[in-house]
């Protein structure tokens, strides 16, 4: 079962993403994963998400401007990105996320990643909790929407 291990708050963003609405289906969204980490979990966890936010009206396949770039889910001012992939994706995030705060279209966006443990369970080169909050603090000045990174384990 998947569980949030880790939070790391930037900018205050997790006093605003606890006082919006939806931040409890997101948490149960996580919570009710049944699915362990492993080689070839992260399209059944992915698809997890998918189906039970989506039912609870999140908006899925978001674009980002008029590019072809996409977060993964939106609602109520609440940007996320569910990283269980490669770490090179988890900039891109970090950009998309800040460009939609800075066009005023959320209030905070969330990356959720895997620990360190369960990214080297994955594979190679897979996006981590650590490395991602060590690289957010790098780059803490440049960074201005807040964002909440989540680090999920079983």
């Amino acid at each position: 079962m998947v569980q949030i291990s880790n939070v790391y708050s930037h900018k205050n963003g997790e006093v605003i993403f606890e006082n919006k609405e939806g931040h409890l289906e997101l948490y149960k969204a996580i919570e009710t994963c049944g699915y362990i980490f492993q080689k070839g979990a992260p399209p059944r966890i992915k698809k997890h998400m998918v189906k039970y936010l989506t039912g609870k009206q999140w908006a899925d396949k978001v674009r980002v401007g008029n590019s072809r770039l996409t977060i993964n889910f939106l609602k109520q001012r609440i940007g996320v990105c569910f990283q269980i992939g490669n770490v090179a994706r988890t900039y891109a995030d970090i950009l998309k996320l800040d460009h939609l705060g800075n066009q005023n279209i959320i209030d905070v966006g969330l990356i959720i990643v895997p620990d360190e443990y369960e990214s080297r369970i994955l594979g190679t080169n897979y996006a981590n909790y650590e490395r991602l909050k060590n690289e957010v603090i790098l780059f803490k000045n440049e960074i201005q929407t807040p964002l909440v990174i989540l680090g999920i384990c079983n």
